[in-house]
């Protein structure tokens, strides 16, 4: 699973490259039929999940744009509003795909590998637990993030 936020931005997706690179090389031909559906089924969730990433990811930089302002005209207050709209949407279908690419990898067998194996993901607290009021850099410093901005 991934953390609440904090996700590394430009993580590699691998389910348009699976069904190509084996289906090419006849390597999927080795699985039944069957199997080879409920692995294309878990790459297609993988891709969700990673466009629902990147949707989350575009609506956090619109976010972080009330950085710093003091007071926000009407237009500004709705174009958040609406952004932050988008992100709590695509967190909850980022959660539902995991959820879901998870479930369906059990029945073939695939077990997740150990959370936070990516050092980028190891950060030291939860972003949530950090004050709404805290700047950026000390935010930064307090949770450990290791790959720094955005």
């Amino acid at each position: 699973m991934r953390p609440e936020s904090g996700q590394p931005i430009g993580h590699e997706s691998l389910g348009s490259r699976w069904p190509r690179s084996y289906s090419n090389s006849g390597r999927a031909s080795l699985f039944p039929t069957d199997e080879q559906g409920q692995f294309a089924t878990v790459y297609f969730i993988v891709e969700r999940f990673v466009a629902a990433e990147e949707q989350e990811q575009d609506a956090w930089a619109i976010l972080r744009s009330a950085e710093g302002v003091k007071a926000m005209p009407p237009a500004m207050v709705w174009g958040l509003t609406e952004a932050l709209a988008r992100a709590r949407q695509a967190n909850y279908t980022a959660k539902r795909a995991a959820a879901r690419a998870l479930d369906e990898a059990g029945r073939l067998g695939i077990k997740p590998g150990p959370r936070h194996a990516s050092p980028a993901l190891d950060l030291k607290t939860s972003p949530l637990c950090v004050p709404i009021d805290t700047d950026r850099a000390t935010a930064l410093r307090l949770i450990g993030n290791p790959t720094g901005e955005p």
